[in-house]
Parts: structure tokens; sequence; C-alpha cells
């Protein structure tokens, strides 16, 4: 059994090792607090860029991340079109695979002194669907961008397919985070 004074005296140092451990956590939390409210939020540029991005990728989860509610519903609309346009090439091209491919099945027996039918010509595979060009933040340029309080107006180039123009989208903050609402094709 432990003597009087050395229960004191390991009663004081674990006193100390609390304090420690106390001062040790304030400290960490302090920081926490500090960092996160020093933390820089994305611009609507940012924003914008990323969105056109994700969506040009078809990460459409990622692209409703960047989207309020109205911009989520527009995300979906256009997965959906993209899923039905998907399924009608899809039916295309097992068609013309079908096509020309059915052999004679009506007499399968060969007679004395005829010649076995000729096997169908081979098929040509479908060719492939155009490759999916994949856009990096780099492919993208903000031509233009206008902040009104808690709206923005930022027009997006997609530099490897210039011809389409410019994408202007409109961004909210919501919860001091900038949201795409919609693709504003009238403020071009």
């Amino acid at each position: 059994m432990p003597s009087e004074n050395q229960e004191k005296a390991f009663r004081k140092k674990n006193e100390q090792i609390m304090k420690k451990f106390a001062t040790l956590c304030a400290v960490a939390l302090a920081s926490l607090v500090l960092f996160s409210a020093c933390s820089k939020s994305e611009t609507p540029e940012e924003v914008a860029v990323k969105f056109v991005m994700e969506l040009n990728n078809e990460n459409y989860d990622a692209a409703k991340a960047l989207a309020n509610e109205n911009g989520a519903q527009m995300v979906d609309l256009m997965k959906s079109m993209k899923d039905m346009s998907s399924m009608e090439g899809e039916a295309a091209t097992e068609d013309e695979a079908v096509e020309g491919t059915e052999a004679d099945t009506e007499n399968p027996e060969t007679v004395e002194g005829t010649e076995a039918p000729e096997a169908p010509e081979a098929v040509a595979p479908a060719p492939k669907k155009e490759e999916k060009v994949m856009l990096t933040e780099a492919d993208l340029e903000v031509k233009k961008s206008e902040v009104r309080g808690d709206s923005a107006f930022v027009w997006v180039l997609n530099k490897k397919e210039a011809g389409q123009g410019e994408l202007p989208l409109v961004l909210v903050k919501e919860g001091g985070k900038w949201k795409v609402d919609k693709i504003d094709k009238e403020n071009k």
C-alpha cells in the first residue's frame, strides 16, 4: 500500500498532466476555429469553371454539388437527356449489327450435287461513339465576370471547343458559398 506522501505526489503529477492536456486541447480548438474562419471560400469564377468541367465530363453528382436547387434540377434534366440519347444510340447500333447477319435457316441440309450456301459476309463492327473529350480547369477560361451583391454572372469559354462560344452562368450566394443557379442563354 502506497504511503500518504507517495499518494500526494501521484495526485500532483496527475493534475499537472491533466492541465497540460486541457491546455493542448484548448490550443487545438482555437487553431481549428481560427483556420476555418480564415479559410478562403471559392470565388464565383472558380465555381463556374468547376461546374462546366464537371458537367462536360459527365460527373453529374459533382456538378449538382456546385449548384443550388434550381441548378441541380437543370443538371438532372441534362443527365436524363444524355441518358435518353445514349439509349437511342445503343438501340440503333444494335439494330445495325443484327441486320444482314441472319443465315439461311430454311433448309439446313445440303442436297447432293448442290453447293452449300455461302456464309454471310461479316458485318463491319459498328463505329465507336465519338470519344468524349475530358476537360480540365486549364481547358476553360473565364471571359467575363460580374458580381452584384449575392449574384454573379460568369461567362466561361471551353478553349478545346471554342466554336461553341461562351457559356453564361448565373450564380447566387447561399450560406456563404457560391452556387450555380442557371445557364442564362439570353445573357450572351
